[in-house]
């Protein structure tokens, strides 16, 4: 499933910012089993992996099971703007 119209801030307040756009592909176990089941198992510690799982009934949920609230999002930038912040220097 792909968006083609992101935008993304990061904000650093002692270094600065950057905007990047870029279109969004989301990856669920519907439309991308294998690398929803990569990060999944290799990614998420116990804690995670039980707050995904938290508003599964318990005839859906086992522990090999992923949720279908858990999904990647894979960014692919087409445009980067920094904007580094020096404090001493204004």
């Amino acid at each position: 499933m792909i968006h083609p119209n992101a935008a993304l801030c990061l904000l650093s307040q002692n270094r600065g910012q950057i905007i990047t756009e870029e279109p969004v592909l989301l990856k669920i176990i519907v439309t991308d089993i294998e690398t929803a089941s990569f990060y999944w198992n290799n990614y998420l510690d116990q804690y995670w992996r039980d707050f995904y799982c938290m508003h599964q009934s318990a005839a859906t949920h086992s522990e090999t099971t992923i949720p279908a609230s858990f999904g990647i999002i894979a960014l692919q930038p087409i445009f980067w703007e920094l904007l580094i912040i020096k404090p001493d220097d204004f």
